[in-house]
């Protein structure tokens, strides 16, 4: 009687790359089955966007400008969700980038590859996906990626992400202005309140 349990291949056909006997082969076998197995590590960058806590409505967020992507292996989705009270006034623009979902408080945008991305790659497409507002708006911007047919990777995140169509407090102090300053630009109250960046 034959046991088909013998005829069986030793090794699936994705470790048929391993080997046994070349001067290196513990590192390049563990190098080679890390590569298998999709990983992602990042970390928020700067929160809030933009200089002195806010992005003036002339002004684009950036949000490559929140989040520092690490490392990666075999990601091939980015997704960004903003969330906020209010996002009527929020647009965004960026090659490739197209809305996964969206609802009044919530805004999920999705990137996908055909290949996988190194972390060079992510960086720069986060880079390229920009927000304005054409009013006064408060948001949070989370990442997500994922490896589409393995799951998502946790969360990274929220970076606050605010429009303001006038000077902030943070600006003022920014500024660091004295009364002096203030008397000799014969700044009243309108003028603080439209002074910009």
């Amino acid at each position: 009687m034959k046991d088909d349990a013998y005829s069986l291949e030793l090794l699936p056909a994705t470790l048929k790359r391993l080997t046994f006997t070349a001067a290196n082969a513990i590192e390049e076998n563990l190098q080679y089955l890390i590569l298998l197995f999709p990983y992602f590590s990042g970390k928020i960058r700067a929160s809030p966007i933009g200089s002195y806590g806010y992005l003036e409505l002339t002004e684009t967020g950036c949000a490559g400008d929140g989040f520092d992507i690490e490392s990666a292996i075999r990601i091939n989705k980015i997704k960004i969700t903003v969330s906020g009270a209010d996002l009527s006034a929020l647009t965004f623009q960026g090659a490739g980038w197209s809305t996964e979902s969206s609802a009044p408080g919530s805004l999920a945008l999705a990137y996908t590859s055909n290949e996988f991305m190194p972390p060079v790659k992510i960086q720069e497409i986060l880079n390229g996906l920009r927000f304005a507002a054409s009013a006064d708006l408060d948001s949070e911007i989370v990442l997500q990626v994922s490896n589409t047919e393995e799951g998502d990777f946790a969360p990274v995140g929220p970076v606050r992400m605010a429009f303001r169509g006038g000077a902030t407090w943070a600006l003022v102090e920014g500024k660091a202005l004295t009364w002096g300053d203030v008397e000799a630009a014969a700044m009243d109250w309108n003028a603080f309140e439209n002074m910009k960046k």
